[in-house]
């Protein structure tokens, strides 16, 4: 006995999301400003070349941590831009 699974609906969309997110990567790279997106908790979602460049830190630093994890050296400074990101929410 088996089982067939129509899968091409999922594969069609799955690919469409890809390219999505390529081209996504691809504007905000090409842009001089830095573009970021962090989740509420403050964890940084994304992040261009622009930002990681202003941040003086790689991506694998920065995704997916906040700015509390990634500046624990400087923790001053990660005090000051979670209380901006909280005034800004």
């Amino acid at each position: 006995f088996g089982t067939a699974t129509d899968v091409h609906d999922l594969k069609q969309t799955q690919e469409a999301l890809r390219q999505s997110r390529e081209l996504l990567h691809a504007i905000t790279d090409a842009a001089p400003d830095p573009i970021f997106a962090k989740d509420r908790s403050g964890t940084m979602l994304m992040a261009n070349r622009a930002t990681l460049w202003a941040i003086g830190h790689p991506a694998e630093d920065v995704l997916g941590k906040s700015d509390a994890e990634w500046l624990h050296d400087q923790p001053e400074r990660a005090e000051a831009i979670i209380a901006n990101d909280q005034r800004i929410i």
